[in-house]
């Protein structure tokens, strides 16, 4: 048993232990058994920190790479208890995830028809990571680059990345947590503009209303329709 000064509390101890023995410390005298243990139990949770957020690849329905952390799975897959116990350990509920050519945020990945692995509404897990802090205005990436000022973000993604039809209880969601309206998108018509989402909407609606009666039995326009109405009276 060593007896020495601790070199981390200073504090002289019977029962000191070798520093080398405390991973990542890189010291050549002694430490307490005090100092060990919570150097010990902070590296766990280190290593704890770093299996939760590693990255998962999977295989998407056309044989596409599927990456993402567990959390960000979780919410591809809507399962909203799997993102609060993930959240709970200390997973990223804002980390990135890809998907073809996108890389959005787990709140992107849950709303995305496109993302998600399992049927059913949205609203359930986008509640709980709105409710656990995730970022309503992250903006997403393309093929792994930088952030561009003016990418989609879940608002965006609500109302025209999915496949199947706009989900207007999401968008009353994101709404009520903060969505900014403001928000300037890459937006192309005639030209390449930059507009915030109020803007295309007073632009494209007289012509869904047109769509809206010539193709009754789409769901798809009507959804639509609703969400710009939301976008317009918020």
């Amino acid at each position: 048993m060593l007896s020495s000064k601790c070199a981390i509390c200073g504090i002289t101890t019977k029962d000191a232990v070798a520093a080398p023995a405390v991973s990542g410390l890189g010291l050549k005298t002694n430490i307490c058994r005090t100092c060990f243990d919570r150097f010990q139990a902070e590296a766990a949770k280190r290593e704890a920190e770093e299996y939760i957020n590693a990255e998962i690849v999977t295989t998407g329905g056309k044989g596409e790479c599927v990456r993402g952390t567990r959390l960000w799975h979780a919410a591809k897959n809507r399962e909203p208890g799997e993102v609060r116990r993930l959240a709970e350990l200390g997973a990223d509920l804002n980390a990135r995830g890809s998907f073809g050519a996108a890389t959005a945020t787990p709140l992107m990945a849950a709303i995305g028809d496109a993302f998600s692995g399992k049927c059913g509404s949205a609203v359930p897990v986008c509640t709980t990571l709105l409710s656990l802090g995730a970022d309503v205005n992250a903006r997403a990436t393309w093929h792994g680059g930088d952030l561009p000022p003016y990418a989609e973000t879940a608002l965006y993604w609500a109302i025209f990345e999915v496949q199947v039809q706009p989900e207007t209880d999401v968008v009353r969601l994101l709404l009520k947590n903060g969505a900014d309206l403001m928000l300037k998108y890459k937006w192309y018509e005639r030209k390449e503009e930059l507009l915030c989402l109020p803007e295309i909407a007073r632009r494209q609606i007289d012509n869904l209303q047109f769509r809206c009666r010539a193709w009754e039995r789409y769901g798809y326009y009507q959804a639509r329709l609703e969400a710009f109405k939301l976008l317009l009276e918020h």
